[in-house]
């Protein structure tokens, strides 16, 4: 007798080998943008299952998407969109879960995209050089506005990145200094 939860498991396993697989398969052979759409649609699943009523499910899909993640196969909406559920499974009721979601916030954290400026986040420099980008787009010219333009797109993304890594930090500083379970404040 096999548990559901152990199914779904190996089922989200092989959704994984196939995003893997399938990611490989379209840069070889430069698919068309449908094989894109349909492996988007296998990791919206993956999604799915962190809100699973089992926490093996919840911990194993937050670690496949995380490897995902680590491996540079999702796109940055696929990876905020991981960095909100992550988030919101630190509030999770097992610490298996809670656990896994403070590892794969951490990954996403050595490999965040605002690195343009020394690789450090820094919302005080972030929110400076927005500043700088603003000003700078009042007084371009048509010639330079494309560029400052990206630049104020780039570091209003990071700005609010910043303020998410802020408001996680503030979470767990607060959840877990006065948390009872020794091992969990430990990792």
């Amino acid at each position: 007798h096999v548990e559901a939860h152990s199914l779904r498991i190996s089922i989200l396993e092989c959704i994984y080998q196939l995003v893997v697989k399938g990611e490989s398969e379209d840069s070889a052979e430069n698919a068309p943008r449908k094989g894109a759409e349909s492996l988007a649609s296998l990791i919206n699943v993956l999604f799915e299952r962190i809100l699973d009523t089992n926490s093996f499910v919840r911990t194993k899909t937050l670690s496949l998407l995380s490897s995902l993640c680590t491996e540079g196969r999702m796109n940055a909406g696929m990876v905020d969109a991981l960095w909100n559920a992550s988030a919101d499974r630190l509030k999770d009721k097992a610490s298996n879960v809670r656990r896994r979601a403070l590892i794969v916030l951490s990954e996403i954290l050595k490999k965040h995209p605002f690195s343009f400026d020394g690789g450090q986040l820094n919302l005080q420099t972030f929110r400076c050089r927005l500043a700088q980008c603003e000003e700078a787009i009042e007084k371009a010219n048509e010639a330079q506005l494309d560029t400052l333009l990206v630049q104020k797109k780039y570091y209003n993304d990071a700005c609010k990145f910043g303020e998410k890594v802020k408001q996680v930090l503030v979470f767990v500083t607060n959840s877990f200094l006065y948390c009872q379970n020794k091992t969990e404040v430990n990792e």
